[in-house]
Parts: structure tokens; sequence; C-alpha cells
């Protein structure tokens, strides 16, 4: 049963990352693009086409900077709050909250991952996973003095304080697969949170965890991996 401090909590965002050597997807491709919104038309995603501009800096002694630009394609559902990049061999798939309405639970999140990663093999074939993490980050509003009698030292919440953390760093293995689980708590009493409206000034306690697979010849890794993390990983963590 969840302690009182963390009934409180609001979700913030989901984010999940799985690296593997994909082909990823041609953003100028319309035939690609078509596809995309054929199987994505049900879950109420469309298209998106993004800039990205980064810098070459040149090797023959030229100091000027050659700037490239790379076009890449990504998804977005039309409530603004899903959305999946595509990018050198990565694929991240973040969810958002807009801090008014219900948003989905943990379980919730990781099946739809699973939907979406299945959908996007139909298009590009996803080979040799060798990586997945998974952030979610929470917040809740106002001084809980529950919360941080537990966790912090009462001289640390003076007036003057801006901000404190506490980390804890754990490895766990399942079916042969090293997780690393670090989870921050913290409060601040000055700051602004980012959400899917915009931004909000705050004062509270944040907690975010972080799950990802340790790197590894010996991890053999499948969707199935999604499930661990769901069933194994967050239901004794949260």
């Amino acid at each position: 049963m969840k302690s009182t401090f963390e009934m409180n909590y609001k979700l913030l965002n989901y984010f999940f990352i799985i690296n593997t050597n994909y082909v990823t997807p041609d953003a100028t491709n319309t035939q690609l693009i078509r596809q995309f919104m054929d199987l994505f038309i049900e879950q109420h995603f469309f298209p998106r086409v993004q800039e990205a501009q980064t810098f070459q800096f040149q090797m023959n002694g030229n100091n000027q900077p050659k700037t490239v630009i790379r076009k890449t394609l990504g998804l977005i559902s039309l409530d603004n709050r899903w959305i999946i990049n595509f990018l050198p061999e990565q694929i991240e798939i973040a969810y958002n909250s807009d801090l008014e309405s219900d948003d989905i639970g943990v379980c919730d999140f990781l099946n739809k991952v699973k939907e979406y990663l299945r959908l996007i093999n139909n298009v590009t074939k996803l080979n040799n996973i060798y990586r997945l993490g998974f952030v979610v980050n929470y917040f809740s509003e106002g001084l809980n003095i529950e919360y941080n009698q537990a966790h912090f030292p009462s001289e640390s919440l003076s007036d003057d304080l801006v901000e404190v953390q506490h980390n804890s760093v754990k490895r766990k293995s399942i079916d042969g697969i090293d997780f690393n689980i670090v989870k921050t708590l913290g409060y601040y009493s000055e700051a602004e949170i980012n959400y899917i409206n915009g931004t909000k000034k705050f004062k509270g306690n944040v907690k975010k965890i972080d799950v990802n697979t340790v790197v590894s010849e010996n991890n053999k890794f499948s969707l199935d991996i999604i499930d661990l993390l769901s069933n194994e990983i967050f239901s004794d963590t949260l």
C-alpha cells in the first residue's frame, strides 16, 4: 500500500528509450510516411518532420564550423500527449501529463509502448536491441511534512534553501538481464516545471525513477523485457 506522501504525487511524464540498429526512417520519403499514417491512424497519431541543426568543426585548419541540417521523422498524438521520435540507433517514446486530466499508469504506458513498437516493426525492422531505458517523473506540490521529516534533516528546510536531493542506485538481475534502478527524491523551494501546456511555478517534492538495462554481450533483448519492467521492477519500486 502506498504511503500518504506517495498518494499525493502527480505524474509529470514517462520517457522510454530503445537502442537498436534499425534503419532510421527517411523523413523525406512520402511513401514511408504514408505507411506510418496507415498504421497509426487508429492510435490518433500524425507524422511530423523536424529539422535538427548541428555543427561540424573542420580538421583542416579552417576554424569556421560547417552547419549540418538533418531532418528527422516523428509521430505525435492529436492531444499532444504522446511523442515518438526516430533517431539514429534510437527510438524515443514519451507521454506528457497536462496536470489536469487523469493519466495512465506505468503498466498501461508500457503496454502501449509494446503496441507502438510492434507497429513500427512493420515498417522498419528492429534488429539487435541492445539497451532499454525508462524514466518516470512525479511531483507533489507544497511542503509535505511527513515526507521531508523522513528523508531530509530539518535544518535543510530553512528559508534560504533552494533545493535538496537524495539519490539511490540499485542493480537488479532478472532472467539474465541486469537493470540499474536510480531513484531521485528531492525538495525544491524555487523551481519551474515544464509540462504539456507550458511551464508552472513549483514548490514541493519531486520523485524520479530511472531504470535502464546494463549494456552487456550476455544480454539477449526482446520486447518481452518491457514486461519485466512492468511486473518485476515497478511492482516494488513505486
